[in-house]
């Protein structure tokens, strides 16, 4: 790409005017003996582009002689920015190589970041604090969340799937977005799920209420040494998430995005026909002498069984299935269901839409930053009647005073989403269990069809969606925290922190009546259940970091305190008068009258502190304790206390194998 450079110069005459001029004017326009020549200012514009040439959106345009000068660019990887003529401009995003381009006018330019995998100088988040990558002695992978954007899934843990060395990521096919998230394999103490760090505030909820455009950042923590400062919440590992935060001008994007899925058949299955040549020969291998039309699945007195045989057999005495049928009904004598040909997938199957709108307007000085983003997420399964509905905002704010000495800040969300009950993948296995001989309506075509003598109590799947398309369960999330932080001294920092974690759920469960073959149920019935889950925590941590010649020290210590309370209660009743949501409340029901309710409350109360210690950029130590305190616990044995430690050694730094080692980046030994 050729670049041009443009400079200003000037003449000997102009040079001459000016210094005349500053000798006239005195002190008071550029100083006693002073000279001021002010450089040409040019506007550079131009698009900042990945490797694969896809556009990059928030890249910080610094113009390198003068720091505070800088921009950003739009969702279509565009910038401009009014710079000095001789300057030179800093191109940097997370993940990137940071790139240098002499300033120019008059041309459009385009700038390719290179992605850096291995990006050593990067800043991650470890346990209440930050440290270089480089600097890391336990295991920690970052995840790149560019690569997670463009999903569809509707959850960052669906998108991380295979990304993570370690981590096992387990989905359905169900729209909710919700996934099994496995660090360190199965536990054994009836949680198996990682913990979360959302900007400061953990939680073990699932990732599914976030939107995933709203993530700025995403760091598992694996082993131990690098996870024990969570103590034991953190014994299935931890997952650390930085949400996006405004920046230094104003930009607004909008995202938009539409996508069908397939609606193939998962399952070969066996037709009516298959069905019934599969039941001949189990009969004939099970006694060759009985007769396939007088047993069999369905027999009726002077009808015979379901299906009828024409066979006869050979020279050698072998059967020959000459001709397989069936009757006409299922029920000769009612007449209510004819024999079918149903393809219980197709009928429950259909093309799936995901549709997916996100709007995010930041804003930002030199003094403060705010950002707030909306997303629409709308799942519409592939299973009929199945969907997931999510609608979640955010808004993230920062400000400082005192030349940046004090900062505050706050990050909060609101999550409200509905799903699909009672209809999901169950429904899918339900088309291996029933025959496709049966019929989905009777033959009004408004009753069900479903078993007869002889099957098995399987429901028809199409009757289960359709009496279950009116269930669906709702849940209201209200998430985030406000913090300060000040610096007392230089490299001495405090930072306190309150978050809430509010969660509230509702679902009601309509039983109607039905008749469905020989399987029936005369009363309708409501099941209705509602909870909620309140946590808040509050941090206090003061950190100090330091050098001293080629040492480099850095020492945290800090006080959590979490509470958690959970309150449920549920209701039941049967014999409703009209079978329609507006009515199946459970003041109309007339019989069997049920309820119940429980709830629990608990507080942890933490000391923990790290410290870390690196000279040289060669030797690397890390040390984490932290002591927890659980109300659930009793009086003489509440406290229990998690250590860890490890180390590092770059081998690559060390000046007598630079040589030996010159072909790698890093290589460091690492044993915690």
């Amino acid at each position: 790409m050729k670049r041009k450079v443009i400079q200003t110069k000037k003449t000997v005459g102009q040079v001459v005017l000016l210094l005349l001029f500053s000798m006239l004017a005195g002190p008071g326009v550029a100083g006693t003996g002073s000279l001021m020549i002010n450089q040409e200012k040019i506007l550079v514009a131009g698009t900042v582009l990945d490797n694969s040439g896809a556009p990059l959106a928030n890249v910080s345009v610094v113009e390198k002689e003068a720091k505070g000068n800088s921009t950003s660019t739009d969702a279509n990887g565009r910038f401009t920015l009014r710079v000095a003529s001789t300057s030179t401009l800093l191109f940097s995003y997370v993940g990137y190589k940071t790139t240098e381009i002499a300033a120019s006018t008059g041309q459009d330019l385009t700038i390719r970041l290179v992605e850096d995998a291995l990006n050593l100088d990067e800043v991650v988040v470890t346990g209440y604090t930050t440290q270089r990558k480089a600097d890391l002695t336990g295991a920690v992978s970052v995840i790149n969340v560019d690569q997670l954007r463009s999903s569809t899934t509707g959850s960052a843990m669906r998108a991380a799937q295979g990304r993570v060395a370690g981590m096992a990521v387990t989905v359905n096919g169900s729209p909710d977005p919700s996934a099994a998230v496995r660090i360190r394999g199965e536990g054994t103490l009836n949680n198996n799920n990682p913990l979360y760090i959302i900007d400061g505030t953990p939680t073990t909820r699932s990732m599914a209420e976030l939107a995933t455009l709203d993530i700025e950042s995403i760091q598992v923590l694996k082993d131990a040494s690098s996870a024990s400062i969570y103590g034991s919440r953190a014994a299935n590992g931890v997952i650390i998430i930085t949400t996006r935060r405004g920046k230094k001008g104003t930009t607004v994007d909008f995202t938009a995005s539409n996508t069908l899925t397939s609606s193939a058949k998962p399952f070969e299955l066996m037709n009516t026909e298959q069905r019934g040549i599969a039941q001949y020969w189990a009969i004939k291998n099970d006694n060759p002498a009985a007769d396939p039309n007088l047993v069999g699945i369905g027999f009726v007195r002077d009808f015979g069984g379901l299906y009828q045989y024409e066979d006869h057999q050979d020279a050698n005495g072998n059967w020959v299935l000459d001709k397989v049928s069936w009757r006409e009904y299922l029920d000769p004598i009612e007449q209510t269901m004819r024999s079918a040909d149903t393809d219980w997938q197709k009928e429950i199957l259909r093309t799936g839409m995901i549709q997916q709108y996100n709007v995010t307007v930041s804003s930002g000085t030199d003094n403060g930053n705010a950002l707030f983003a909306a997303d629409y997420y709308d799942n519409k399964g592939t299973i009929d009647g199945s969907f997931f509905r999510r609608f979640n905002a955010r808004i993230n704010t920062d400000y400082s005073w005192l030349d940046g000495k004090v900062k505050i800040g706050e990050n909060f969300t609101v999550s409200q989403w509905r799903s699909s009950s009672n209809v999901g993948d169950g429904n899918l296995g339900g088309t291996k269990s029933l025959m496709s001989i049966v019929p989905v309506h009777t033959v009004d075509g408004v009753g069900w069809g479903g078993p007869i003598g002889g099957m098995s109590d399987r429901q028809n799947p199409v009757r289960l969606i359709a009496d279950n398309k009116q269930n669906h369960q709702d849940n209201l999330r209200l998430f985030g925290n406000t913090y300060i932080n000040v610096e007392l001294l230089k490299g001495l920092n405090f930072r306190s922190s309150f978050g809430v974690d509010f969660v509230g759920y509702w679902r009601r469960t309509m039983d109607l009546t039905y008749e469905s073959g020989f399987l029936s149920e005369a009363r309708n019935g409501v099941y209705q259940t509602s909870n909620y889950n309140y946590d808040w925590n509050n941090s206090n941590i003061l950190q100090y970091v330091f050098d001293v010649n080629k040492h480099n020290f850095d020492v945290m210590v800090g006080q959590e305190t979490i509470d958690h309370s959970y309150q449920t209660h549920w209701g039941s009743r049967r014999v409703f008068a009209l079978e329609t949501p507006d009515y199946m409340q459970l003041d109309a029901g007339e019989e069997d009258r049920e309820n119940g309710g429980g709830g629990s409350n608990n507080t942890l109360i933490s000391w923990f502190g790290k410290f870390n210690y690196n000279f040289g950029d060669r030797y690397l130590a890390s040390g984490t304790l932290r002591r927890d305190a659980s109300s659930v616990f009793g009086a003489n044995n509440r406290w229990a206390t998690f250590p860890a430690v490890s180390f590092g050694w770059v081998l690559n730094n060390e000046p007598f194998l630079q040589n030996a080692l010159s072909g790698f980046s890093q290589l460091k030994l690492r044993y915690g």
